[in-house]
Protein backbone atom coordinates (compact mmCIF):
# COMPACT_ATOMS: atom_id res chain seq x y z
CA UNK A 1 0.00 0.00 0.00
CA UNK A 2 2.45 2.44 -0.87
CA UNK A 3 1.91 6.00 -3.02
CA UNK A 4 4.89 7.10 -4.86
CA UNK A 5 3.91 11.14 -5.95
CA UNK A 6 5.38 14.57 -7.24
CA UNK A 7 4.25 17.79 -6.35
CA UNK A 8 5.07 21.22 -6.65
CA UNK A 9 7.16 22.63 -3.62
CA UNK A 10 4.84 25.02 -1.93
CA UNK A 11 6.11 28.68 -1.08
CA UNK A 12 4.97 28.50 2.65
CA UNK A 13 8.53 29.65 3.72
CA UNK A 14 10.32 31.84 1.45
CA UNK A 15 13.81 31.83 2.95
CA UNK A 16 13.86 27.97 2.84
CA UNK A 17 11.19 26.94 0.35
CA UNK A 18 10.35 23.42 1.45
CA UNK A 19 7.93 21.38 1.22
CA UNK A 20 6.23 20.04 5.23
CA UNK A 21 6.07 16.72 6.00
CA UNK A 22 3.36 17.11 7.83
CA UNK A 23 1.04 19.32 5.41
CA UNK A 24 1.55 15.86 3.32
CA UNK A 25 0.43 14.07 6.28
CA UNK A 26 -2.50 15.75 7.03
CA UNK A 27 -3.55 15.94 3.63
CA UNK A 28 -3.16 12.47 2.85
CA UNK A 29 -4.93 11.53 6.01
CA UNK A 30 -7.83 12.03 4.51
CA UNK A 31 -7.99 9.14 2.62
CA UNK A 32 -6.95 6.80 5.77
CA UNK A 33 -4.59 6.06 8.51
CA UNK A 34 -0.79 6.73 6.67
CA UNK A 35 1.99 4.36 8.05
CA UNK A 36 4.85 6.53 7.33
CA UNK A 37 6.16 8.74 4.76
CA UNK A 38 8.75 10.15 3.81
CA UNK A 39 10.03 13.60 1.65
CA UNK A 40 13.53 12.89 0.32
CA UNK A 41 14.26 16.11 0.13
CA UNK A 42 13.94 17.38 3.56
CA UNK A 43 16.89 14.90 4.82
CA UNK A 44 20.51 16.20 3.87
CA UNK A 45 22.22 12.99 3.30
CA UNK A 46 20.32 12.48 0.69
CA UNK A 47 20.03 15.74 -1.62
CA UNK A 48 21.77 16.18 -4.93
CA UNK A 49 22.00 12.15 -4.93
CA UNK A 50 20.47 8.86 -5.90
CA UNK A 51 20.46 7.17 -2.38
CA UNK A 52 19.20 3.25 -2.28
CA UNK A 53 17.39 3.57 -5.43
CA UNK A 54 15.01 6.47 -4.38
CA UNK A 55 16.27 9.84 -6.32
CA UNK A 56 16.14 12.81 -3.65
CA UNK A 57 16.91 16.00 -5.82
CA UNK A 58 17.56 19.31 -4.23
CA UNK A 59 14.42 21.04 -3.61
CA UNK A 60 13.49 23.97 -6.15
CA UNK A 61 10.53 25.61 -6.64
CA UNK A 62 8.90 23.21 -9.44
CA UNK A 63 8.43 19.53 -8.10
CA UNK A 64 9.39 17.42 -5.12
CA UNK A 65 8.84 13.64 -4.55
CA UNK A 66 6.83 12.18 -1.66
CA UNK A 67 6.39 8.46 -0.27
CA UNK A 68 3.48 7.48 1.21
CA UNK A 69 2.38 4.42 3.37
CA UNK A 70 -1.45 3.45 4.38
CA UNK A 71 -2.01 1.48 7.35
CA UNK A 72 -4.80 -0.05 5.47
CA UNK A 73 -4.64 -1.23 1.34
CA UNK A 74 -8.07 0.50 1.05
CA UNK A 75 -6.32 3.95 1.89
CA UNK A 76 -4.08 3.45 -1.52
CA UNK A 77 -6.89 2.78 -3.43
CA UNK A 78 -8.70 5.69 -2.57
CA UNK A 79 -5.83 7.86 -2.58
CA UNK A 80 -4.72 6.68 -6.01
CA UNK A 81 -8.42 7.03 -7.59
CA UNK A 82 -9.17 10.44 -5.72
CA UNK A 83 -5.62 12.21 -6.71
CA UNK A 84 -5.35 10.22 -10.24
CA UNK A 85 -5.04 12.78 -13.38
CA UNK A 86 -6.44 15.55 -10.81
CA UNK A 87 -4.79 18.69 -9.16
CA UNK A 88 -4.09 19.99 -5.46
CA UNK A 89 -6.16 23.06 -4.66
CA UNK A 90 -5.44 25.27 -2.14
CA UNK A 91 -7.75 27.85 -0.43
CA UNK A 92 -5.73 30.55 1.58
CA UNK A 93 -7.71 32.81 4.10
CA UNK A 94 -8.86 36.01 1.39
CA UNK A 95 -10.59 32.87 -0.43
CA UNK A 96 -7.43 32.52 -3.51
CA UNK A 97 -7.29 29.70 -5.08
CA UNK A 98 -4.46 28.23 -5.99
CA UNK A 99 -4.12 24.90 -8.03
CA UNK A 100 -0.74 22.52 -8.56
CA UNK A 101 -0.59 19.49 -10.85
CA UNK A 102 0.10 16.05 -9.31
CA UNK A 103 1.22 12.87 -10.33
CA UNK A 104 0.50 9.62 -8.60
CA UNK A 105 1.77 6.24 -8.81
CA UNK A 106 2.53 2.70 -7.40
CA UNK A 107 6.27 2.88 -5.14
CA UNK A 108 7.72 0.10 -7.43
CA UNK A 109 11.13 0.90 -5.26
CA UNK A 110 9.71 -0.36 -1.98
CA UNK A 111 11.20 2.63 -0.66
CA UNK A 112 9.40 2.59 2.32
CA UNK A 113 9.88 -0.96 3.67
CA UNK A 114 11.55 -1.58 6.71
CA UNK A 115 14.97 -3.13 4.96
CA UNK A 116 14.66 0.37 2.55
CA UNK A 117 14.18 2.42 5.54
CA UNK A 118 16.94 0.36 7.59
CA UNK A 119 19.28 0.76 5.29
CA UNK A 120 18.76 4.14 4.49
CA UNK A 121 19.11 4.93 8.41
CA UNK A 122 22.50 3.28 8.09
CA UNK A 123 23.45 5.28 5.24
CA UNK A 124 22.72 8.19 7.11
CA UNK A 125 24.73 7.15 10.59
CA UNK A 126 27.82 6.44 7.90
CA UNK A 127 27.31 10.02 6.53
CA UNK A 128 26.86 11.60 10.45
CA UNK A 129 29.99 9.82 11.11
CA UNK A 130 32.07 11.00 7.85
CA UNK A 131 31.04 14.77 8.99
CA UNK A 132 32.44 14.06 12.12
CA UNK A 133 35.60 13.15 11.29
CA UNK A 134 36.03 15.76 8.62
CA UNK A 135 35.02 18.04 11.72
CA UNK A 136 37.18 16.72 13.93
CA UNK A 137 40.14 16.87 11.50
CA UNK A 138 39.32 20.57 10.45
CA UNK A 139 39.27 21.71 14.17
CA UNK A 140 42.53 19.69 15.03
CA UNK A 141 44.39 21.77 12.22
CA UNK A 142 43.17 25.04 13.26
CA UNK A 143 43.76 24.51 17.08
CA UNK A 144 47.30 22.91 16.35
CA UNK A 145 47.85 26.17 14.14
CA UNK A 146 46.95 28.54 16.96
CA UNK A 147 49.10 26.94 19.08
CA UNK A 148 52.22 27.26 16.88
CA UNK A 149 51.59 30.19 16.49
CA UNK A 150 51.06 31.38 20.10
CA UNK A 151 54.25 29.31 20.89
CA UNK A 152 56.52 30.72 17.92
CA UNK A 153 54.99 34.57 19.75
CA UNK A 154 56.40 33.15 22.73
CA UNK A 155 59.67 32.26 21.26
CA UNK A 156 60.25 35.63 19.42
CA UNK A 157 59.32 37.39 22.59
CA UNK A 158 61.62 35.49 24.74
CA UNK A 159 64.67 35.78 22.01
CA UNK A 160 64.24 39.59 22.42
CA UNK A 161 63.90 40.01 25.84
CA UNK A 162 67.25 37.97 25.92
CA UNK A 163 68.65 40.46 23.32
CA UNK A 164 67.67 43.44 25.74
CA UNK A 165 69.18 41.48 28.76
CA UNK A 166 72.85 41.67 26.76
CA UNK A 167 72.67 44.90 25.97
CA UNK A 168 72.13 45.79 29.36
CA UNK A 169 74.73 43.86 31.09
CA UNK A 170 77.72 46.24 30.09
CA UNK A 171 76.43 48.37 32.57
CA UNK A 172 76.16 46.56 35.74
CA UNK A 173 74.95 49.15 38.69
CA UNK A 174 73.14 48.07 41.91
CA UNK A 175 69.71 48.88 40.28
CA UNK A 176 70.42 47.59 37.16
CA UNK A 177 71.21 44.08 38.79
CA UNK A 178 67.73 44.14 40.22
CA UNK A 179 66.58 44.97 37.11
CA UNK A 180 68.28 41.89 35.66
CA UNK A 181 67.22 39.31 38.30
CA UNK A 182 63.43 40.38 37.47
CA UNK A 183 64.09 40.51 33.92
CA UNK A 184 65.33 36.45 34.02
CA UNK A 185 62.63 35.87 36.08
CA UNK A 186 60.26 37.14 33.54
CA UNK A 187 62.25 34.99 30.77
CA UNK A 188 61.75 31.70 33.20
CA UNK A 189 58.01 32.73 33.24
CA UNK A 190 58.08 33.11 29.45
CA UNK A 191 60.08 30.02 29.18
CA UNK A 192 57.92 27.99 31.73
CA UNK A 193 54.17 28.87 29.67
CA UNK A 194 56.23 28.22 25.95
CA UNK A 195 57.08 24.93 27.86
CA UNK A 196 53.31 25.10 29.27
CA UNK A 197 51.92 25.48 25.41
CA UNK A 198 54.00 22.96 24.14
CA UNK A 199 52.40 20.20 26.51
CA UNK A 200 48.85 21.36 26.16
CA UNK A 201 49.51 21.31 22.30
CA UNK A 202 50.43 18.19 22.45
CA UNK A 203 47.78 16.47 24.76
CA UNK A 204 44.98 18.34 22.59
CA UNK A 205 46.53 16.60 19.54
CA UNK A 206 46.45 13.12 21.19
CA UNK A 207 42.94 13.64 22.51
CA UNK A 208 41.52 14.90 18.48
CA UNK A 209 43.28 11.63 17.39
CA UNK A 210 41.81 9.44 19.57
CA UNK A 211 38.31 11.23 18.70
CA UNK A 212 39.37 10.46 15.47
CA UNK A 213 40.39 6.84 15.79
CA UNK A 214 36.83 5.98 18.03
CA UNK A 215 35.22 7.82 14.88
CA UNK A 216 36.67 5.56 12.45
CA UNK A 217 35.90 2.41 14.45
CA UNK A 218 32.82 3.23 14.14
CA UNK A 219 32.60 4.07 11.00
CA UNK A 220 34.12 0.32 10.24
CA UNK A 221 31.79 -0.99 12.80
CA UNK A 222 28.57 0.47 10.41
CA UNK A 223 30.29 -0.80 7.39
CA UNK A 224 30.27 -4.39 8.79
CA UNK A 225 26.71 -4.08 9.70
CA UNK A 226 25.67 -2.80 6.48
CA UNK A 227 27.38 -5.98 4.74
CA UNK A 228 26.18 -8.05 6.98
CA UNK A 229 22.64 -6.10 6.15
CA UNK A 230 23.29 -7.07 2.58
CA UNK A 231 23.90 -10.64 3.33
CA UNK A 232 20.80 -11.71 4.72
CA UNK A 233 19.00 -9.95 2.68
Amino acid sequence: SGLSLSAPTPNVDDKENKPSLEVLQQVFSTFGEIRCCDIPSLDPFRISQVTLGAAASPVQDTTFDAYIQYSEYIGFVKAMDACRNMKLMLIDDTNAAYTANIKVDFDRTRHLSDRMIKKRRIEQMKSMEINKLKQAEAQRIKDEDERRKEIERLRIELQDAEADDLTGSKDITKDSRRRQREEKRRLKRLERKRQHEEKTLAIKIALEERKMLIAHRKLESMRLLEELFNRVK
